[in-house]
């Protein structure tokens, strides 16, 4: 089964989104690339950058990325496990399908979080 350019468009935003909007975009990269079983070395080849490059932003020793940085690496993410198969893809395919909001991953939050923040963001009442 092939994974329609659509699907991974909504997939690609929706990792940079996160990404980009995080409060520590490096460890929410490092998030999703493990997410994806890629290591460090594997990604930075594929983006044409020293591994310590991908070291630096996941480790806070580096300025977040800007969002071209980010674009390249959703799509290096993407690109990898379609040439390795694509089998993370199916799964993530099935809940855009499905469901359109999904939390995609049980390790959303890395660190604690306040319900009274869930619910502000959510726009929810406690």
């Amino acid at each position: 089964m092939s994974i329609s350019q659509s699907v991974k468009d909504v997939l690609a935003r929706r990792i940079a989104g996160e990404i980009i909007l995080s409060n520590n975009p490096g460890v929410t990269m490092k998030k999703w690339r493990e997410t994806f079983d890629i290591t460090q070395i594997h990604i930075a080849d594929k983006l044409k950058v020293s591994p310590s490059v991908i070291s630096d932003y996941e480790s806070g020793r580096r300025r977040s990325p800007g969002t071209i940085f980010v674009k390249k690496f959703v799509n290096a993410l993407i690109l990898i496990d379609e040439e390795e198969g694509g089998h993370l893809l199916r799964g993530l395919s099935r809940l855009t399908a499905t469901i359109s909001d999904a939390i995609i991953d049980i390790r959303e939050f890395l660190v604690p979080v306040k319900a009274e923040r869930i619910c502000q963001a959510v726009n929810g009442v406690r």
